[in-house]
């Protein structure tokens, strides 16, 4: 799968789930934790997992929403991932660190162009006489 906002929300799903198959993890709480990363939207990314099979909500005794592991679970991950199992953490801490690496470059190039298409000596504040404002 290609790199996507889609690819993203899954990962920080699989992130919040890895270390807590048993009991689950509120859907709250995976809304706030993928909140600022995931560019559709906690709820989109969540109600895509749920569809695929990644994961599926559970009601507890208390009426809260529990994402658990769901029933095509592996399958999501090898289609994902390309392997079985979900990415440890150092690899994900990587994949985000060269996500993070490539938007910088991306941003500097295109801030590189447009500093390339300003005019550079005439109708700047350094070209105009001192008496203009």
């Amino acid at each position: 799968m290609p790199d996507s906002p889609l690819r993203e929300a899954f990962e920080l799903i699989s992130r919040c789930l890895l270390h807590n198959e048993e009991f689950g993890v509120r859907v709250t709480a995976i809304e706030r934790a993928t909140g600022g990363e995931a560019e559709n939207g906690p709820g989109f990314a969540i109600g895509k997992a749920v569809r695929t099979g990644l994961a599926m909500v559970k009601g507890d005794f208390m009426l809260r929403r529990i994402l658990r592991r769901g029933p095509r679970n592996a399958e999501m991950l090898r289609w994902v991932y390309g392997r079985d199992d979900p990415p440890t953490i150092e690899s994900i801490r990587a994949a985000a660190r060269e996500r993070r690496r490539r938007r910088e470059a991306t941003r500097a190039r295109l801030k590189a162009l447009r500093e390339a298409g300003r005019p550079k000596e005439h109708n700047t504040a350094a070209s105009l006489p001192a008496w203009v404002p």
